[in-house]
């Protein structure tokens, strides 16, 4: 005995209910993954941006401690600031 019209549009229905329930839960998977990638994102653009600062930090210690350091072999090598003078004017 074939189905009915009224069975036949039950099925249909059913059939539509199912695929929009698998088209929601396939959004909320896609919601998640993106909010947990963004969120991964978050972190590792916090951790580069304190690592840039500590790098950062430290180029500057360092090239400080390279001024001071110069400053004193220069000051070591020449007896008064017109020496220095005189050889910053002949090198340009």
């Amino acid at each position: 005995m074939p189905p009915t019209e009224e069975q036949t549009y039950r099925q249909g229905v059913n059939e539509k209910l199912e695929e929009i329930s698998k088209a929601q839960e396939d959004q909320r998977r896609l919601s998640y993954t993106t909010a947990n990638s963004l969120s991964r994102i978050e972190m590792k653009t916090e951790s580069i941006e304190t690592q840039a600062k500590y790098t950062n930090g430290k180029v500057r210690k360092i090239i400080i401690a390279l001024v001071f350091l110069g400053g004193i072999v220069i000051g070591q090598q020449f007896g008064s600031v017109h020496d220095i003078i005189k050889l910053i004017a002949s090198a340009v």
